[in-house]
């Protein structure tokens, strides 16, 4: 289901049916739902594999935070990602380095997805 609701809205926002391009503070909202879904994975990640280790009977709530907190930020990254690459061409960005990111995420998430369900 969520994987549904992931691809539903990245195709939302890329044919602009979700408005996420106006501003909140200094950058679109846009930017914030990428700021904070790459935040979410850059410090819960690592966080994560520390904790599981220290406090093992709480492992159930970290991996299910774990789970659904990496899917949920990668849905707002995804959102992010389609914004940008819809923008008309005078307005284009340069997609060098956020590709490479968003694939790296993308393997990331889809190889969490495959290891929870035991098919790798």
């Amino acid at each position: 289901m969520t994987i549904f609701v992931a691809v539903f809205l990245l195709v939302a926002a890329y044919f602009n049916w979700l408005n996420v391009s106006f501003f909140v503070g200094p950058l679109r909202f846009g930017h914030w739902l990428g700021v904070l879904g790459t935040l979410f994975i850059a410090f819960f990640t690592p966080a994560y594999y520390v904790l599981k280790r220290r406090y093992p009977r709480r492992l159930k709530v970290m991996l299910k935070v774990h789970i659904f907190g990496t899917l949920f930020s990668f849905i707002l990254i995804s959102i992010h990602f389609a914004q940008q690459i819809s923008r008309p061409p005078q307005f284009y960005p340069d997609l060098g380095t956020g590709v490479i990111s968003y694939v790296a995420t993308l393997i990331l998430v889809s190889t969490g997805f495959l290891h929870r369900f035991k098919l790798l």
